[in-house]
């Protein structure tokens, strides 16, 4: 039963993980996507349109990276929260064998 409950704890740790690493390759491609789309408007325009242009690209970046971060933010809170249930499962199973040893 105890070993049930490490291999549960294991599992979701290794879910939070891959978790985490799907959520950092969806925001890079996210980021990456959003840089090529940039770069193409940036080569069809000219002049003070250009300079618009690099403005907003750099806008998009930041836009980007905050939302970067709110993934990242997402998919720590998930991991944390996995943790804590695993965590608690654990605790309740060590007391429950605990309980019948004595």
């Amino acid at each position: 039963m105890l070993q049930e409950v490490m291999d549960k704890v294991k599992e979701a740790e290794e879910q939070a993980e891959q978790i985490m690493r799907n959520s950092e390759e969806e925001c890079k491609k996210i980021i990456q996507n959003a840089r090529q789309q940039a770069e193409v408007k940036v080569e069809q325009v000219s002049g003070d349109e250009k300079q618009k242009m690099a403005s907003l690209r750099e806008y998009a970046q930041l836009q980007d990276e905050m939302e970067t971060k709110k993934c990242m933010e997402e998919a720590e809170t998930e991991i944390r929260n996995l943790k804590e249930s695993v965590g608690k499962k654990e605790e309740e199973t060590i007391d429950m064998v605990l309980s019948q040893l004595v």
